[in-house]
């Protein structure tokens, strides 16, 4: 039911039913490599996320929650990434972007450094890895390591470039940023 109510958009409902879900199993000492235990906690993770994404407002609470449940099934959908189970990226993904919205631009590098890796890798969807790629650039930004941001925010607008679909507000934003970087980071010549 939780699962249904997640896929349906029903956050709130799927929240309430998943948490349920979950500790009930964990009372009943269910094995933490089960595949219905780590799905639901992916799915609760992804709906505290979503909660916080669309309440206007990031709830740091929901934030924190998601990140508890993402850190906890990491090690099980690690492991599955050997037999084609991508699932780890987008788990990558989500905690760097919680990472960000937290404040720890460190953690955030480091996920979504990670989950770009996996995604080069094992293959993968070209908008996540812009997204991933604008938020690691941001991240880097943040944390003044401007040439790195700078080249983030070129590998970015080269996937950006890629897509079938471009969307010219996001491409002029990353090539503003891009050209930020650059300057912030010495390389005056070479902004756009």
């Amino acid at each position: 039911m939780g699962l249904t109510s997640a896929a349906l958009g029903k956050f709130v409902e799927a929240r309430t039913l998943l948490t349920v879900y979950v500790t009930r199993q964990e009372s009943l000492k269910v094995s933490p490599t089960s595949i219905d235990l780590n799905t639901a906690k992916l799915e609760l993770g992804r709906c505290l996320l979503q909660l916080g994404t669309t309440a206007g407002t990031h709830l740091h609470s929901d934030d924190s929650k998601a990140r508890d449940y993402y850190r906890e099934i990491t090690p099980f959908y690690l492991a599955r990434l050997k037999d084609g189970d991508r699932t780890i990226v987008s788990i990558q993904y989500d905690m760097g972007f919680i990472a960000f919205r937290l404040g720890d631009f460190e953690e955030a590098v480091v996920m979504l450094q990670a989950a770009l890796t996996n995604e080069k890798l094992h293959g993968g969807d070209q908008s996540s890895q812009c997204e991933g790629l604008q938020c690691l650039a941001t991240a880097l930004w943040r944390l003044g390591r401007y040439d790195e941001a700078a080249s983030a925010y070129k590998e970015a607008l080269e996937t950006l470039k890629s897509l079938p679909q471009l969307c010219p507000t996001s491409a002029a934003e990353t090539i503003r940023q891009h050209s930020e970087a650059l300057v912030k980071a010495g390389r005056t010549t070479e902004a756009v």
